[in-house]
């Protein structure tokens, strides 16, 4: 559950970056990701630098304040281009969806586990799970109002080098 937490916490970071910078689009918080698996392949090669980026401080201000400011972000725009993507919209959008895809499996992964769980627990048990999977049952629903199937596809074909970039990630 401590690796969920950390997924979140990128979903939130990549997320407010996004919506912060949109640019020419007009991007919302429920918006729909349209991810092609060649932009998930070219998120794992451009993640890392973005992260580190964004948690970068630049000068008093860190790189996500800058996003939320709407100002943009000195270097992603190198990033973005040295990695195939137009801008840094183009990036930010693309990595938004990717996580969102990759945090949906994750969550349906949990869900599925907390069901097995379940058949063995006293119904005193499942009582006092029932917050978690609520919680659960409502992040799955979020994303996946979020995710296009296409997406989904796209990110489960990267999936177990999505979980390596987020392992390697957790422990830096």
């Amino acid at each position: 559950m401590g690796r969920m937490i950390q997924i979140v916490s990128v979903v939130a970071l990549v997320a407010i970056a996004c919506i912060a910078s949109n640019g020419e689009q007009k991007q919302t918080p429920l918006q729909t990701y349209n991810v092609s698996e060649d932009e998930v392949a070219r998120f794992l090669i451009a993640f890392p630098k973005v992260k580190e980026l964004l948690g970068k401080g630049t000068g008093d201000e860190s790189a996500l304040l800058m996003a939320i400011k709407k100002q943009p972000i000195k270097g992603l725009d190198e990033i973005a281009r040295s990695n195939g993507f137009k801008d840094q919209a183009d990036l930010l959008r693309v990595c938004g969806g990717s996580v969102a895809g990759y945090a949906l499996l994750k969550l349906r992964e949990s869900e599925a586990q907390f069901n097995q769980r379940l058949s063995s627990l006293t119904p005193e048990m499942k009582a006092m799970m029932k917050p978690q999977i609520g919680m659960i049952k409502q992040q799955l629903k979020k994303y996946e109002s979020q995710v296009s199937e296409g997406t989904l596809a796209a990110v489960k074909k990267h999936y177990d080098a999505m979980d390596k970039l987020f392992a390697a990630s957790g422990e830096k």
